[in-house]
């Protein structure tokens, strides 16, 4: 597998390495022998300062600090391409915004495919000028309660390299004065309210990822708001601009059958405006063969009225099957069926990757795809992926649908592990941008575990940790650890797994996890046959 040819060779490879403060703690990440604690002296404390108000994670627009930015695209689900303003929700847009302006916190409930990231997005922007400290933005994706916490921090704070324990970020916080939106917030129950009383004097606005939003606790600050689907009269609309034309009558037909069996969910508007273009395209080609043949063959007499092309096309369409309400209720096989090469590429490599699709910069390396670009915009305008932030993600159902089509597909993934590891390592390349791909490389981790390639696993595991744990994207890199120590388990690498269970003693060290943290030490210790842990794991001064 070729790696990126930008014209920077091997010598620019690293280990990820660097000092870090954790509560009491400096961590100095990725020694020879791993990681390294020690009690934090006096001047190395770092002073926190507030970022201006507008600055990197506030502001309606803003890209959230550490989080990805509001959906975009068509599947920003409730809008569409350009500058198509949402659809069907003003309403809920100034309720939520005043709502907020009262200082309450809203939980906004509706199913995947309802609109929710567009509405967060619509509400962030409206409610710009309602709180002192402006509109923070965050990503709840698969992120825990303690990811969100650090990226609020970040967000409110300017302070690299610093994780505040609990009793300093929650007097950090205390102050901070903001509209806070987090879209696809995972954690519930008491973990969420704990998040909400960390920061007692802001208003949050949530929505809750697939499988979350169990009921409220007495007395929580949430308020539960259900999002439902657009009307029949937007889902006709957004079909019709969508599609680039205005529908006819068995469209229109068809089209509300859609919206009953849907309930208005934008989603499906989005995938059937595909289908009706690609049935376009073909009512197109028709039309293109029917010219040649008059130009071979002469063309016969017609009567006067089917001279007209908007005539021909409208009766040539009628010739061309609507899919049934029934097949575009799960349409994702159809959708495949229509794809360009790149784009089934990408698609076969995201279902391997567990829906996560790697940036266009990856995929010349990973998949032979130039166009990258051009190939995510297809599968986001027929409504198989959407693009939240910088990354993209396959739609709801889209995995269900295709992984029974596709399983495992070692052959799409070979070598994914072999250049995420170069990446990873590569000296142009920042913090910030693995912390960004962290989903899709523990997904290039998943698929090489799944393909077999426990070796390709351990080496794209030593090298992302490090950079996870300098990124403070430690939900990350707990879960990159735990793949590596599962794997070098199996392979009997004692001296691969020590290292991962030292890494993990590490993190629950800084966490102030300490029976976690003991166990993990010192099951690595044993696994280097020495007596006890090695220097460096248990902090020098004690706990």
């Amino acid at each position: 597998m070729a790696q990126p040819s930008d014209g920077i060779g091997q010598e620019n490879l690293r280990v990820r390495s660097g000092d870090l403060v954790a509560g009491r703690y400096l961590v100095t990440v990725a020694g020879p022998d791993g990681s390294e604690v020690q009690p934090c002296p006096p001047h190395r404390h770092p002073e926190p300062r507030r970022r201006p108000v507008g600055g990197a994670g506030s502001g309606a627009g803003a890209a959230a600090g550490p989080g990805p930015m509001p959906a975009v695209g068509p599947v920003a689900l409730g809008a569409a391409p350009g500058d198509l303003p949402l659809l069907d929700r003003e309403g809920q847009v100034a309720q939520l915004v005043g709502m907020l302006s009262e200082g309450r916190s809203i939980r906004l409930l509706g199913d995947p495919g309802s609109g929710r990231s567009a509405l967060l997005a619509a509400v962030a922007e409206a409610a710009a000028g309602l709180a002192p400290d402006g509109v923070v933005q965050l990503s709840g994706y698969r992120r825990t309660a303690d990811d969100l916490l650090q990226d609020l921090f970040a967000a409110s704070y300017q302070a690299d390299g610093y994780r505040p324990d609990r009793a300093r970020l929650l007097e950090l916080l205390a102050g901070v004065g903001a509209v806070v939106v987090i879209d696809e917030v995972g954690p519930d129950g008491a973990e969420l309210e704990e998040l909400l009383a960390a920061a007692p004097e802001c208003a949050f606005l949530l929505s809750v990822a697939p499988g979350s939003g169990g009921a409220l606790p007495v007395g929580s600050r949430l308020e539960d708001h259900l999002l439902g689907g657009l009307s029949r009269e937007a889902c006709l609309a957004l079909l019709a601009r969508l599609t680039g034309r205005p529908l006819d009558e068995a469209e229109r037909s068809w089209a509300v059958d859609l919206w009953f069996e849907s309930q208005g969910l934008p989603l499906r508007f989005v995938q059937a405006a595909a289908l009706l273009r690609r049935r376009d395209a073909e009512v197109d080609a028709r039309l293109a063969a029917a010219e040649d043949r008059s130009t071979l063959f002469g063309r016969p007499a017609e009567p006067t009225g089917l001279t007209d092309p908007a005539i021909r096309e409208a009766e040539l369409r009628a010739t061309v099957a609507l899919p049934s309400v029934a097949e575009v209720a799960a349409p994702a096989q159809l959708l495949v069926e229509g794809l360009s090469d790149e784009a089934l590429s990408v698609l076969r490599l995201a279902v391997a990757f567990g829906g996560e699709c790697p940036t266009a910069p990856h995929l010349p390396a990973l998949i032979d795809v130039d166009h990258g670009e051009s190939a995510l915009r297809e599968l986001t305008e027929c409504g198989l992926a959407e693009s939240l932030g910088g990354h993209h993600r396959l739609t709801a159902g889209v995995l269900t649908a295709l992984a029974p089509r596709w399983g495992t597909d070692a052959q799409s993934t070979e070598g994914a592990a072999e250049h995420f590891t170069w990446w990873v390592g590569h000296a142009s390349v920042s913090g910030a941008q693995i912390a960004a791909e962290a989903e899709v490389l523990l997904g290039a981790l998943r698929a090489e575990r799944a393909a077999g390639r426990p070796a390709a696993v351990l080496g794209l595991a030593r090298s992302a940790a490090p950079a996870l744990a300098l990124a403070l994207r430690w939900g990350a890199w707990r879960q990159v650890l735990e793949l590596g120590a599962e794997q070098a388990r199996e392979l009997g690498s004692a001296r691969d797994e020590a290292w991962f269970r030292h890494e993990l003693g590490v993190l629950w060290l800084c966490q102030d996890q300490q029976e976690q943290a003991r166990t993990a030490l010192e099951a690595a210790g044993r696994l280097r046959s020495g007596p006890g842990t090695r220097a460096g794991c248990w902090p020098r001064g004690g706990c």
